[in-house]
């Protein structure tokens, strides 16, 4: 008699399983599959004429924000940048501006500049790429019209 009850409670979870639980899932997975549409016609990115960036002089521990154009380049200090690319995210998503910039740097006793960043920065996540110099931080701030 104790080894049908044994087996009763060990085969219960299996008899229990019925067809609402894999239509649950079913269903989950359909809705799933449903926001990620929406998300894709909801995520646009738009390109802006200007980009706000950051640059914090070390030695003064003064931070400048300076608002650059597409397409054009600043100097400060020893440092110039040239800003290629400015994306914003759409206001559906997670505020995120993206620029596209070099940076080269004038040594002392040297003619010409010598690059020393190339790449995207990220204002959401400046940690993740941006400038550390002995002299300069540069971190991506917005994108604007």
């Amino acid at each position: 008699m104790h080894k049908y009850l044994i087996l009763l409670f060990l085969l219960f979870p299996m008899i229990c399983l019925s067809e609402e639980d894999t239509i649950i899932e079913t269903d989950i997975e359909t809705e799933s599959t449903a926001s990620d549409d929406a998300e894709t016609e909801e995520t646009t990115e738009y390109k802006t004429k200007n980009a706000k960036i950051q640059i914090l002089n070390k030695i003064t521990a003064k931070s400048h924000y300076v608002e650059v154009p597409v397409n054009s380049q600043i100097t400060f200090g020893t440092i110039k940048i040239k800003i290629f690319n400015c994306i914003k995210s759409s206001d559906y998503e997670l505020l995120e501006n993206k620029i596209l910039l070099n940076i080269y740097e004038k040594k002392i006793g040297e003619d010409e500049y010598s690059s020393i960043f190339d790449g995207w920065m990220f204002s959401s996540s400046p940690s993740i790429s941006s400038l550390e110099h002995p002299l300069y931080d540069v971190t991506a701030i917005s994108c604007f019209d």
